[in-house]
């Protein structure tokens, strides 16, 4: 797997969120989620648990996990941020009222998550998902994860 390759596609969504136009704001935050889970996933497969310690114990490692919860939101087609209150699409013309924050967790989950008794993975989601996530700017957790990631890749993918 090419660690790099799947970097420069995550920081090139970063791009475009940055040079976008407001309505491919959302666009963009969706594909940089899609790209920095497609890496997450990547590495924990080739690093396996030394990887995943060291997500765990950086701050802005653990917004990769909890990007997994917003991804699997976004392929279910839910809206994944408030604006002021209001729900916006993440592919859709939004109005622009204030700053946008990520939902909660029962916001984000409440229409394609069953409800019930959840597995650990899933409880240990939405605790990283409610500390690191919701309720922050909704650019904040892509950029934190863009951090952690380029150190990793500073260190040539060695996870110390």
């Amino acid at each position: 797997m090419d660690f790099d390759l799947l970097l420069r596609n995550f920081t090139r969504s970063l791009d475009l969120v940055n040079e976008g136009e407001l309505e491919d704001f959302d666009l963009s935050i969706a594909n940089a989620v899609l790209w920095a889970c497609i890496l997450d996933e990547a590495l924990t497969e080739r690093l396996g648990a030394a990887y995943e310690e060291a997500r765990d114990a950086d701050r802005k490692g653990r917004t990769l996990f909890a990007l997994r919860l917003a991804r699997n939101a976004i392929v279910h087609g839910q809206t994944f941020g408030l604006h002021d209150g209001h729900p916006f699409p993440p592919f859709g013309e939004p109005m622009f009222y204030g700053p946008r924050v990520w939902k909660s967790y029962d916001e984000l989950t409440e229409s394609w998550l069953p409800r019930g008794p959840n597995s650990p993975h899933q409880t240990a989601l939405r605790e990283v998902y409610e500390e690191e996530i919701a309720g922050t700017h909704i650019g904040a957790p892509v950029w934190a994860a863009r951090a952690f990631l380029d150190a990793l890749a500073a260190d040539r993918w060695v996870v110390k």
